[in-house]
């Protein structure tokens, strides 16, 4: 099954947008076959592209992995990188969340190149933490469709680095 995630303004263009992509993907030897749609009377829970959408509220929520911090026996470069790669995020909204876990995976590396060899427990304590707080990002909505009012439109781009990584940020601006 292939699928395709869109936004259109009402319901008359969603039927025409479903046709149109429906006979694009015939073409390409692609068949679209479950279609969902919001606002809808009562909510559904809908895996999209690793994250759970509510079709009534039109929200994006991240996905919880299942990452456990009692579950950890012993604490290595397996484990952390196995929890590292649990958190399924192909449109990038954990990256910041994923950082410290990936700083620590590069400082494992200096303390051992072998990786069953146990971690320090200073590093298990930092990492039990940061689960911990994961659980807080399952609670956070993501508006699925951006709506503007206004003509005029800014995007701001902020980027920093350090000798640990780098970030940047986006964010669209409108002005009435």
């Amino acid at each position: 099954m292939d699928n395709l995630l869109s936004s259109v303004e009402s319901v008359e263009k969603f039927e025409t947008y479903k046709t149109e992509s429906i006979t694009v993907m015939a073409n390409a030897c692609m068949q679209l076959q479950e279609w969902h749609s919001s606002p809808q009377p009562e909510s559904k829970w809908i895996n999209v592209l690793g994250l759970s959408w509510d079709n009534q509220s039109d929200l994006l929520l991240i996905s919880n992995p299942g990452l456990m911090a009692a579950s950890i026996g012993v604490f290595n470069c397996h484990v952390l990188s196995s929890c590292m790669q649990r958190v399924f995020d192909p449109c990038s909204y954990m990256v910041p969340a994923l950082m410290l876990p990936k700083i620590w995976l590069q400082e494992s590396w200096w303390i051992t190149k072998d990786w069953d060899q146990q971690l320090p427990d200073s590093l298990l304590n930092q990492f039990q933490q940061w689960l911990d707080e994961l659980s807080s990002l399952w609670a956070i909505g993501i508006d699925r469709h951006l709506h503007f009012d206004s003509s005029f439109i800014e995007l701001h781009v902020f980027c920093d680095a350090s000798t640990l990584g780098y970030a940047t940020v986006s964010s669209l601006h409108s002005h009435h």
